[in-house]
């Protein structure tokens, strides 16, 4: 009876598993984006009575997103003295990070602090978006203090990751903040107590060390095993996730605090070009660690096409205003990330494990890039969670790819070792055939062997053979000749016996022929005569015997 033929059930019910993971794994994403949502400062449905900000005892910190007036100077025209003049108009910001995108021009701000504790204490004040270019602050009465991307770290009011300024002791602060440059127009302000700035100060190192330790952790050893394995996709792992590294560096202010803050505005190239190379060299990892060029051709095909576009683009962040070159980055990552993860989801829905972790390193990074881009125009509040988005979700990405890179080499290896055992189950078979057919064959020889001994044996024994004939042949012809010489003798023993008969005759008559009676030599004549008779018969038949041999004797030569 033959075997039923393989149904798909076992394919849809893996599908169907991969399904509900899924489902369960966007529910989750959507609780925690909904549970950062309940810490968003709801925008006041009725108008709110403005005042002075209040510092009082216990004061730790606070945003004052809601609690500034804002303008915006499109053309950079106005000074502080026009600003101060009131030529320009304030309105007030009902956003937690007032924001005016990536126009160029002047964002101005206003608020005034009260503080009332006794006595009065310094406070900082800190602009929490490090890719800003030029922050001042001036206040009536004190010296202006300049932070951001465009100015020398050691002009900084206060060296630290994002630009912070310290506020001497007194019982108001009337402030005035300006924002210059063509990054992001974002005033994420924040005020807060010396106590509680140096305890986020200190918290916010530990969080970055983990986060640059950890992941260059991973690049390092990475990188050692493309140096000591030479597999590709281990560089290409490394230089993606370097990459990413590199932005966050540009992004978060570390690379000012900590690198190149002698340099200002090297954080405006930066930033669009390692985001550019995060692309460069993720494409060819993706295709790499998918397996793409053996699933899909076609679509490795294309992004191989790809590649030189995105190489060009490097080239050109350099010579491009900044503006352009962050928009030409954003759009760049915004089609691309998306598309990776499609790819990778499409994957993991046929049920490949490497896929899935893909695809959930894909959703780790972002949903960070989304609840912080949600931060930075509001929507999500400025804290832990919105702040270190981003570095958290490259961790779990970094960490995920790190696994299905693993676990794409441990396949790979299975299949290598599964293809060496059957190379050797193949070759111990033809050793098995080539010992059979060395036995065969030594069997063929020693049956040769044999055989030419038993062809040996033959001659042998047919040399002994024909010895054996021509003896007996030559017994036989001498028993032959022995016969003939008995019948010759035979034959002529009766001439013989004439001649000899006839011989005693004549010697017995030579005595009467030599008498002297007539009559008796008479007698002994005609019995001379007779016996003469015998001799010439006798000697006609040893001649006829003669001739006769003779005669055999030619005819045998013949």
């Amino acid at each position: 009876m033959s075997a039923p033929e393989p149904t798909n059930q076992t394919h849809d019910c893996a599908v169907i598993r991969l399904r509900a993971r899924f489902a369960r794994l966007a529910f989750a994403l959507g609780i925690t984006l909904a549970a950062a949502g309940c810490a968003h400062e709801a925008r006041p449905d009725a108008p709110e009575v403005r005042g002075p900000v209040r510092v009082e005892n216990g004061f730790e910190e606070l945003a004052l997103g809601t609690k500034i007036d804002v303008a915006f100077d499109a053309t950079s025209a106005r000074t502080l003295d026009d600003v101060r003049a009131g030529k320009l108009a304030f309105e007030p910001s009902h956003d937690a990070v007032p924001s005016r995108g990536l126009h160029p021009g002047t964002f101005w701000a206003k608020v005034t602090i009260d503080d009332t504790r006794s006595p009065p204490q310094p406070l900082v004040l800190e602009q929490r978006y490090a890719q800003s270019d030029v922050v001042t602050v001036h206040e009536e009465g004190a010296a202006s203090q300049q932070s951001g991307d465009h100015v020398s770290f050691a002009d900084w009011a206060i060296r630290a990751r994002e630009p912070a300024f310290l506020l001497a002791a007194r019982a108001r602060h009337e402030l005035i903040v300006e924002l210059r440059g063509d990054m992001t127009k974002q005033l994420p302000l924040t005020l807060r107590s010396e106590a509680a700035y140096r305890e986020h100060v200190g918290g916010d190192a530990l969080a970055q060390g983990l986060y640059f330790g950890s992941v260059l952790s991973l690049v390092l050893y990475n990188l050692f095993l493309f140096v000591g394995t030479r597999e590709k996709v281990y560089g290409l792992y490394a230089a993606t996730i370097a990459s990413y590294v590199g932005s966050q560096l540009a992004i978060h202010g570390v690379g000012t605090q900590r690198l190149w803050g002698q340099w200002p505005g090297v954080n405006d190239g930066l930033a669009p070009a390692f985001a550019v190379a995060f692309c460069l060299f993720g494409t060819p990892f993706f295709r790499s660690v998918l397996d793409l060029d053996e699933r899909r051709p076609r679509v490795a095909k294309a992004l191989g096409r790809l590649m030189p576009a995105i190489g060009a683009c490097i080239v050109l962040v350099p010579f491009l205003p900044n503006h352009i070159m962050v928009r030409l980055a954003a759009v760049l990552a915004i089609a691309w990330c998306p598309t990776m993860f499609v790819l990778s989801a499409r994957e993991a829905m046929r049920g490949d494990r490497v896929a899935v972790a893909v695809t959930l390193a894909w959703l780790s990074l972002l949903g960070g890039l989304v609840l912080y881009a949600m931060r930075l125009v509001g929507l999500m509040p400025t804290n832990a969670l919105t702040v270190y988005a981003t570095q958290g979700g490259s961790v779990l990405e970094a960490i995920l790819l790190s696994f299905a890179l693993a676990d794409r080499l441990k396949r790979l290896q299975h299949e290598v070792v599964v293809k060496g055992e059957l190379a050797l189950a193949n070759a111990s078979e033809a050793l098995v055939h080539a010992e059979r057919a060395r036995a065969a064959s030594d069997e063929a020889f020693a049956a040769r062997e044999l055989a030419m001994h038993e062809l040996d044996e033959r001659r042998r024994l047919q040399g002994e053979l024909d010895t054996a004939a021509q003896q007996l042949t030559q017994a036989e012809n001498m028993a032959t000749l022995g016969m003939l010489m008995a019948g010759i003798a035979h034959d002529l023993r009766n001439p013989l016996n004439y001649v000899q008969g006839a011989a005693e005759q004549l010697r017995e008559a030579i005595p009467s022929l030599r008498s002297g009676d007539e009559g008796v030599r008479e007698k002994s004549l005609v019995r001379v005569e007779k016996v003469v008779g015998w001799v010439e018969q006798g000697t006609a038949s040893m001649d006829a015997i003669s001739l006769a041999m003779r005669n055999q004797a030619r005819g045998g030569g013949a």
